[in-house]
């Protein structure tokens, strides 16, 4: 299956005339037009969407720690613990996996 390649961060979002966006930063472009039953949900919603591009960040760096340590039993120099257990490292490819499509 082909991974699917979403609009590069970082986003942001904004409220302007009563509708709520999530942009690119530079050049500007909508992500998405962001609904709710309140202006405060609104913003909860699209401060959690323009977060995405980082919090996909931080799985795939939770995950790649998991897959190095666990399955590959590569670890850094000195070091034989495992920083990321199984839980955090299946729940970050989990994560991942639903951000592609693949879930």
């Amino acid at each position: 299956m082909q991974t699917k390649t979403p609009t590069p961060g970082p986003w942001t979002y904004a409220t302007h005339q009563g509708h709520t966006l999530v942009q690119t930063q530079e050049p500007a472009k909508t992500i998405c037009n962001v609904y709710g039953n309140t202006t405060d949900q609104k913003e909860t919603n699209a401060a959690l969407i323009a977060a995405a591009p980082d919090l996909a960040f931080v799985c795939r760096l939770v995950a790649d720690t998991y897959e190095a340590e666990q399955v590959r039993g590569n670890f850094p120099e000195g070091r034989t613990w495992h920083t990321i257990d199984h839980t955090t490292g299946q729940a970050a490819r989990a994560a991942i996996a639903k951000a592609e499509g693949r879930a």
